[in-house]
């Protein structure tokens, strides 16, 4: 049976791990969620949902293994919890590491611990492994960030070639703005297929521009996974897109992010664990899943206060028509932006994200 916990349990769900694996997964009256292997009745992970109780919890997706070798696996499940008498909702991505054995990794006695022989793991600006608690945790859990939201990325088909594909082309294009706005704090403007986003209004900076694009050529043939689902296999990831050019945009975003960390207004607490990453709240009558939610609001003005740290402005050009060769849109949204004064600063330098 499952250990027991300090605190009532409020709320239990049965699920199965993407790698095939029963799991129980328990909130209680403390706010902490625990997920266990039933068919080895090892606990995986235990982490702070952040709210005061855990009365409700809901599995949203389980659908990808970011490492896995002979001795241990490693994936995400994304979660939303709620029950607390505030009425938020939060919704987070777990990151489970587990082994051959089926305890959780960096912990013999099942505790949820994550640090490991075999797990993905990163390098700071000084080349010094990066640990998965405190201060430094916060790159670990931003990669973590970052291949979640390439995992939907990948998802949407955007390919500019095919007429049929215009409705996914859309969505993707509003996906790109979205998490301009809450990533950044960006102002957007859409012109036609093309996103033209700043962070950052100090004319005293200079400005740099970032180009990239959203939309991919079709998947085509000899593929050995779904080109639209993101597979992590032999240490690389797969998908269409991921090189040429989703995975290059997101890295210009998560660039930009680094930087204005270095300003207070985006640094987490020194005791942030990554654990729950990608936390949105949504309060009762808000939470009508648009652009303009709560939780986008709150990171724009965390992201607009950093800018003013950063040591440049940042303007992104995110194109949806390069593989057409659709150069009228870019030059028009660029000519629009530049006369609306989205340019002021003076440009320091370009960087073109895009395979050779």
């Amino acid at each position: 049976a499952p250990h027991p916990t300090s605190s009532a349990i409020l709320v239990l769900i049965v699920m199965e791990s993407p790698c095939g694996e029963g799991l129980l997964m328990a909130g209680d009256a403390e706010g902490k969620v625990r997920i266990w292997n039933i068919n080895r009745s090892s606990i995986l992970r235990e982490v702070e949902s952040g709210m005061s109780c855990c009365a409700a919890l809901c599995l949203l997706e389980a659908d990808v293994c970011t490492h896995r070798t002979d001795a241990s696996r490693r994936w995400l499940i994304r979660i939303a919890c709620g029950g607390c008498s505030s009425g938020a909702v939060h919704i987070g991505d777990v990151s489970v590491v587990e082994t051959a054995g089926g305890k959780a990794v960096g912990d013999e006695e099942g505790g949820g611990g994550s640090d490991a022989e075999g797990e993905v793991r990163l390098a700071d600006d000084d080349g010094h492994d990066v640990g998965t608690r405190g201060s430094r945790s916060r790159e670990h859990a931003e990669f973590r960030r970052l291949l979640v939201l390439l995992r939907e990325f990948v998802a949407i088909p955007t390919v500019s070639s095919k007429p049929q594909w215009a409705h996914q082309m859309q969505k993707g294009g509003v996906w790109a703005a979205s998490q301009l706005e809450k990533l950044l704090g960006c102002t957007v403007r859409v012109t036609g297929s093309c996103i033209v986003a700043r962070c950052g209004w100090d004319e005293s900076k200079p400005l740099v521009v970032l180009y990239s694009h959203y939309d991919v050529v079709d998947a085509g043939h000899g593929w050995e996974s779904n080109p639209w689902k993101l597979t992590a296999r032999d240490g690389f990831l797969y998908g269409r897109g991921v090189a040429d050019n989703k995975g290059p945009f997101l890295a210009q975003i998560f660039a930009v992010r680094k930087l204005l960390r270095r300003g207070s207004a985006l640094a987490q607490p020194e005791d942030e664990s990554g654990d729950f990453v990608m936390r949105i709240e949504m309060e009762d009558g808000d939470g009508d899943g648009a652009c303009g939610s709560p939780s986008s609001r709150a990171v724009s003005k965390l992201g607009a206060a950093a800018a003013k740290d950063c040591p440049v402005n940042v303007l992104f050009v995110v194109d949806g028509g390069e593989e057409v060769s659709d150069v009228d849109s870019v030059r028009r949204a660029l000519r629009e932006a530049r006369e609306d004064g989205w340019t002021r600063g003076g440009v320091a330098g370009v960087l073109v994200s895009h395979p050779a």
